[in-house]
């Protein structure tokens, strides 16, 4: 936990660019308030991990195709906004569209943690009451972000693990991928596609 005084001069900081401006800026603190501010404000700050998600910022049109085992392919149209947050630490994206012939709405929040050095996703969505949280990394090249997380299944009510690839194509081009597993302790399967075109 933050001390008053740490919490206090974290909430009085103008943005800065590098912790060491940053560091510049705090009230006397002790050696050890020093350094625990010091690793806050560098965990805190955004850099090269957070500028590779910069290919999904936009605004788009977007074709979803349902792929369920053994039935035909379903596909539907809608748009996806997507912006930087908290100053480039976050992008959060906004999806309109249809599911199974119904409204749908959902949003995400994405960024990298520089303490786990994990990228993080969450996402809700019009059509659930829980929060799916995944964790991934990047390739080498920079263009394929690969998730995994747990959501609870509302068929058994246990948590069941899913894996979502985002490829980024080309500037103007970047597909989500869905993967689950349709029972417990089965292969993951390719159930759902986002291509993602922008406006």
């Amino acid at each position: 936990m933050l001390t008053t005084l740490l919490l206090t001069a974290l909430l009085t900081l103008e943005p800065a660019t590098k912790p060491a401006d940053a560091m510049e800026e705090m009230p006397q603190m002790s050696p050890e308030e020093m350094a625990m501010m010091e690793a806050y404000i560098e965990a805190g700050m955004p850099g090269e991990k957070h500028e590779m998600l910069s290919p999904f910022v936009g605004e788009w049109e977007t074709t979803s195709i349902m792929q369920m085992p053994g039935q035909e392919p379903m596909e539907s149209k809608g748009t996806a906004s997507s912006a930087w947050v908290m100053d480039g630490r976050f992008v959060q994206q906004t999806y309109a569209g249809n599911m199974m012939g119904m409204a749908f709405t959902g949003m995400s929040m994405t960024g990298y943690d520089n303490v786990t050095g994990k990228y993080q996703s969450v996402w809700v969505d019009s059509m659930s009451s829980g929060m799916a949280i995944a964790y991934g990394t990047v390739s080498e090249d920079g263009k394929t972000f690969t998730f995994e997380g747990k959501y609870a299944d509302p068929m058994t009510g246990k948590m069941k693990p899913y894996k979502q690839e985002l490829i980024v194509e080309s500037d103007d081009r970047h597909v989500f991928k869905m993967y689950e597993a349709m029972v417990p302790g089965g292969e993951m399967v390719h159930t759902f596609t986002i291509i993602y075109d922008r406006v």
